[in-house]
């Protein structure tokens, strides 16, 4: 009997599907003792991924972005994830927030070839403001809704060293809207990107080339030159296809060891791009007050960053580091420009043989500039705002590599609510080589921001309800506040089997003054416009419970199997809220989530990877459970070339992940192909 090759592969996914809580990553890259501030790679390791480290091995893994210090994963009081650039690579992801699905913990759903919902553990939304994203240090969300716009992070992915994630409050370490997690982005060093590399994807619905070239300007400075450029299709959508996207990127990266004990580090990138999409426009005619329109997003930017290391001894150190971004958004319901100035200072000493401290001030001074129109404006156009910082962390050892406590705090100031305060208290007990338990009590908070203070946003009419038609108007007010989070964590990470790691962290997370609309009374605006304001509140409360499991298995030395489950349970409600929508965040996102991974090395010089998700339906949100499949072949004929070839989202022509404004899908992840070329000179 002939068999459908599609019915047979998806009949091995569901197979595979079933196997998926007892597999997911916990993958890592070493990184040098003693790195500095934000995550400094360090000296390059032995090996380009995880693929040769023993199980055994897992564990004294290295990350820096827990204390802003380097540290082994089993010393870690925190819920931590690391992907290597082998990782994303075997995964055959092209942007961050496609090499993010691979994290447990970490929801990821995309509406359009360049918009994503990118959030942890919870309050899903395009506009996820709890979350924290580091580029080399650099922080990359917009003070103007304290998010991100993805589609404007491009990060080419062979420049990537690794990506460290923390699940959970970061607010003592990194300061305000680290509230769900921090995503810190670590890129390779010029030095360990010597000589040249040039790669060139080419697919059914996208073209793409990168170039690095690096050399050494004597024996302590490394110089790295890149340039990256890419025109991808956009999906389908419902009679249009209006969603490409299209950037170029070039930097230039300069490592210098001025002497043993001083490491200095610049960079400079520059990027340009535009995104299309459709947007249903509020005006101010009628009768209909709006239209649909193909809109073109334009989008530049450029950033300069400087880090200065400077080592005391093994026990003490210091770490500057400096950047300017300036970034520029063109749409058609506004223009935003923003200038961001950051100075960053941190010390780590002991004070006492069984203590650590690390402690820091920070400054950051924002200027902005906002033209919006009848759609959307801010009042006033264009603000100064300034944050000022101070962070302390003590990590005593009470028991020598077995049990340490971690106490600390950040003090911050910010012009939109004043003085926050985000104290934690940490436990780690290093049962043995080979088990870790950890602890954390923690509060973080998310800041009011330009959007929830100054904005004014006019969507298209709507029936309110009643047989009547209004716009409704979302309106920013003064007495915004921040919102806050006592978080309570309990994690466990250790080896079952010689060849099997698992990582299992427990969560409740209880917020406070959790952001709603608050309907006021209907008026007619100048134009005759009937309009519903909705004024921004801080009057729901929430609760978020789950646990997130991940495994790394290596049943042979030339297979790894690795997956991850996270289960999230949302409670919101409204405290005094005349919101019909204050409990929304329940249903937007997953209860259950898998990933599961194999990598097999038949050959030296050919390697097959399969990545397979499954997401839970999001409940009154209309948008079904669905199940994907990635597949990807590797061949190396020489040492200097590699050829692939990959297929994305083989079991279906096309499905919806998340639901746009006012619950109409913005447009279907496809089926793609594609193939690639990477040589290296």
């Amino acid at each position: 009997m002939k068999r459908d090759p599609i019915r047979v592969l998806r009949a091995l996914a569901l197979a595979l599907i079933a196997l998926g809580p007892w597999a997911t990553t916990l993958s890592a890259q070493v990184d040098q003792e003693g790195a500095g501030l934000i995550g400094d790679p360090g000296e390059p390791p032995d090996i380009e991924g995880l693929s040769e480290i023993r199980i055994e091995d897992l564990l004294n893994i290295e990350v820096t972005s827990v204390s802003r210090k380097s540290q082994k994963i089993s010393q870690s009081a925190a819920a931590v994830f690391v992907l290597t650039q082998e990782d994303i690579q075997r995964a055959g992801a092209r942007s961050l927030p496609e090499a993010l699905r691979l994290v447990p913990g970490v929801e990821v759903a995309q509406l359009s070839r360049h918009r994503w919902s990118v959030t942890i553990r919870g309050f899903a939304n395009v506009f996820a403001s709890k979350l924290l994203v580091l580029i080399d240090g650099r922080s990359v969300y917009t003070p103007l809704f304290s998010g991100v716009f993805w589609n404007q992070q491009d990060v080419p992915i062979e420049s990537i060293e690794r990506i460290e994630v923390i699940r959970g409050p970061g607010g003592t370490i990194w300061g305000a809207n680290a509230v769900n997690g921090v995503i810190n982005v670590i890129t390779k060093s010029a030095r360990d990107s010597q000589g040249g590399q040039f790669r060139s994807v080419l697919g059914d619905s996208e073209l793409e080339s990168y170039l690095n070239y690096g050399f050494a300007l004597g024996e302590d400075l490394h110089v790295r030159l890149q340039g990256h450029w890419f025109d991808r299709d956009g999906f389908a959508m419902p009679g249009e296809d209006a969603n490409d996207w299209r950037n170029v990127q070039g930097g230039v990266r300069l490592d210098w060891t001025l002497d043993e004990n001083d490491d200095l580090s610049v960079q400079v990138n520059a990027y340009r791009g535009d995104a299309e999409q459709q947007i249903d426009l509020a005006l101010p005619t009628p009768p209909d007050f709006h239209r649909l329109v193909e809109d073109v997003i334009q989008f530049s930017g450029t950033n300069a960053l400087a880090r200065w290391h400077h080592r005391f001894d093994e026990h003490e150190d210091i770490d500057l580091q400096i950047y300017y971004d300036r970034t520029r958004r063109n749409e058609e319901a506004f223009e935003d420009s923003r200038d961001t100035w950051d100075l960053d200072f941190q010390h780590r000493f002991q004070p006492f043989e069984d203590h650590e401290l690390v402690w820091g001030l920070g400054y950051r001074y924002i200027r902005d500039e906002f033209d919006g129109g009848f759609q959307v404006e801010t009042d006033p156009k264009r603000r100064n705002y300034q944050v000022f910082s101070f962070f302390v962390q003590d990590e005593w050892r009470i028991v020598e590599d077995g049990l340490s406590l971690i106490v600390g705090t950040k003090v911050e100031h910010n012009d939109f609510s004043g003085f926050e305060l985000q104290p934690s208290l940490r436990l780690v007990w290093n049962v043995n080589e080979e088990n870790t338990v950890w602890a954390a009590i923690s509060r973080a908070v998310e800041t009011p921001s330009r959007a929830t203070h100054d904005i004014r946003i006019r969507a298209p009419i709507i029936d309110v309800g009643g047989g009547f038609m209004a716009s409704p108007e979302y309106q920013g007010s003064q007495e915004a506040r921040a919102t806050d989070l006592v978080a309570f964590e309990l994690g466990w990470r250790g080896h079952v089997l010689d060849e099997l790691s698992l990582d299992l962290a427990l969560f409740y997370n209880d917020y406070e003054h959790v952001s709603t609309q608050e309907p006021g009374l209907p008026y007619l605006d100048p134009s005759g416009l009937p309009v519903l304001p909705l004024v921004y509140a801080n009057r729901a409360k929430a609760e978020i419970y789950g646990l997130e499991l991940a495994a790394d298995w290596r049943p042979f030395d030339n297979l790894r199997i690795t997956g991850s489950w996270s289960l999230l349970e949302v409670q919101e409600h409204s405290v005094g809220s005349g919101d019909p929508q204050a409990e929304q965040d329940e249903t937007v996102s997953p209860h259950h989530r898998l990933v599961f991974r194999c990598h097999w090395d038949p050959l030296p010089e050919l390697d097959l990877s399969g990545t397979l998700y499954w997401t839970d339906n999001l409940q009154g949100a209309d948008i079904p459970s669905w199940l994907r499949l990635d597949l990807q072949a590797r061949w190396r004929p020489t040492e200097d070339l590699e050829l692939g070839l990959g297929v994305r989202n083989l079991l279906d022509d096309h499905h919806p992940e998340f639901q746009g404004t006012f619950g109409r899908v913005t447009a279907e992840v496809e089926r793609s192909f594609y193939f690639w070329l990477d040589y290296r000179f």
